[in-house]
C-alpha cells in the first residue's frame, strides 16, 4: 500500500490553535494549496482529497514530488501537518505560516529523512486519510496530556 520515499519529512504539531478559519475542509485545503505551492511550484497534476469527520476535517494534497497531509481538531484546539519533499526546500517557512495562521499557542516539529509515500490513487488516499487521523488524533492527546 504505501512504500518508504527519501526526502525531507516533517511533521508539525500545533497546540492551543485558532482553528475558527479551519473548520470546513474548503479552507484546510486552500492552506495545503499555499503550502504546496511554496514547496514545488508549478506542479501540474495535483490530487487534492479532502475528508469531513464528526471533529473536523482532513485533507490531503499529493504533487510530483511533495505530499501534505493535514488533520484539524478545532474543538481541541489541534491540528497536525505531514509533509514529505524529495525536493530541496527551505521548510522553515512552513512552519513560521503555520504558526501565523493558527495564532497557535505552542508548535511542535520533526524533521526525518524517511517517509511512508501514498500511491496517487483517490481512494487509497481517502483510506490513509481516515487511519491517520485516528492515529493523529490519540498522538496529539498523549502528548497534550504529557504536560
Amino acid at each position: 500500500m504505501e512504500t518508504l520515499g527519501y526526502g525531507t519529512h516533517l511533521t508539525v504539531d500545533v497546540f492551543q490553535a485558532d482553528l475558527s478559519e479551519f473548520v470546513a475542509p474548503e479552507q484546510v485545503l486552500e492552506l495545503l494549496r499555499e503550502l504546496a505551492a511554496s514547496i514545488e511550484s508549478g506542479a501540474n497534476e495535483v490530487l487534492e482529497v479532502p475528508v469531513v469527520a464528526a471533529d473536523g476535517s482532513s485533507v490531503a494534497v499529493l504533487g510530483s514530488e511533495s505530499q501534505l497531509f493535514m488533520h484539524v481538531f478545532p474543538g481541541k484546539s489541534t491540528a497536525s501537518l505531514r509533509i514529505f519533499t524529495r525536493l530541496d526546500s527551505t521548510l522553515a517557512a512552513v512552519i513560521e505560516t503555520i504558526r501565523e495562521k493558527f495564532r497557535t499557542g505552542r508548535t511542535e516539529s520533526h524533521v526525518s529523512m524517511v517517509s511512508k509515500v501514498v500511491p496517487r490513487e483517490r481512494q487509497l488516499v481517502e483510506t490513509v486519510l481516515r487511519g491517520d487521523r485516528g492515529y493523529v488524533l490519540a498522538r496529539l492527546e498523549a502528548i497534550a496530556g504529557a504536560d
